[in-house]
């Protein structure tokens, strides 16, 4: 039998292999506030309020909280596995021990599986998002869809005649998720299918303004190299302003 990836150096023999010797970590989060009594039928809203502000402020740590001690009231391990996924993501290495003392306080109600992954990444002490595994539910964690799988419209519903959806709209979804790159994507590909549309223009600009991507910008602008499109002077200014700050 392996060794178990760590434990706290208070478990003895006799304690419980479900990890339910930890529970008494959750068992006084109301007195701190952190515990939210939420109403029944009511756990989604509360579920979906929380994955918004989390993807809204990632350095909120007790929205963090708030959201992993629903989820595990609510029993739920699967969203209780992404909502400590999220809190390693937005922790960026620092606030290992509170990570730890959630993740085993957790444990009781986490799949084995999912519990043994997040351990790995405690103990492994790696950062690189490709290392960081794929859950439906995670808004903070690059590259992986999440409750962007609800948006997505399958290739069956497609063939129905369904209206395609507004790029802007999708980009912007994407964007309160923290789906940056994808949502440079959309725009890219929208731009190039609609190379006079303002609005396309104005958002894509402002994603390379704050990523200050020159190279994604410059890329771009060399596909829009069309002396007939009226706003590719906000481009070359832009590109100017970036190529300055490169300087300081």
């Amino acid at each position: 039998m392996s060794k178990p990836l760590f434990c706290e150096t208070t478990e003895s023999p006799h304690d419980s292999p479900s990890g339910a010797i930890h529970d008494a970590i959750f068992q006084v989060a109301c007195e701190s506030g952190l515990r939210v009594v939420v109403e029944k039928d009511c756990e989604s809203v509360v579920s979906d309020f929380f994955c918004s502000e989390v993807s809204r402020c990632p350095s909120n740590i007790k929205n963090h909280i708030r959201r992993i001690w629903l989820q595990y009231d609510n029993e739920d391990s699967g969203h209780l596995f992404a909502a400590l996924l999220d809190l390693w993501v937005a922790l960026n290495g620092s606030g290992r021990a509170l990570f730890r003392r959630l993740l085993l306080g957790a444990k009781s109600r986490l799949e084995p599986a999912g519990f043994e992954k997040l351990a790995l990444l405690y103990t492994s002490n790696e950062l690189r998002n490709s290392e960081y595994p794929v859950v439906t539910g995670s808004v903070l964690n690059r590259g992986v869809k999440g409750r962007l799988d609800l948006l997505t419209i399958s290739e069956g519903e497609a063939n129905t005649g369904l209206t395609e959806r507004d790029p802007l709209q999708e980009a912007h979804e994407c964007l309160e998720y923290s789906q940056i790159e994808q949502a440079r994507e959309i725009l890219e590909n929208a731009l190039l299918n609609d190379p006079l549309r303002e609005a396309i223009h104005s958002d894509l600009l402002d994603i390379y303004k704050s990523t200050q991507d020159l190279s994604a910008l410059n890329k771009m602008r060399n596909n829009l190299d069309d002396e007939a499109n009226p706003f590719l002077g906000q481009w070359d200014e832009l590109r100017e302003q970036i190529t300055e700050e490169f300087k300081r």
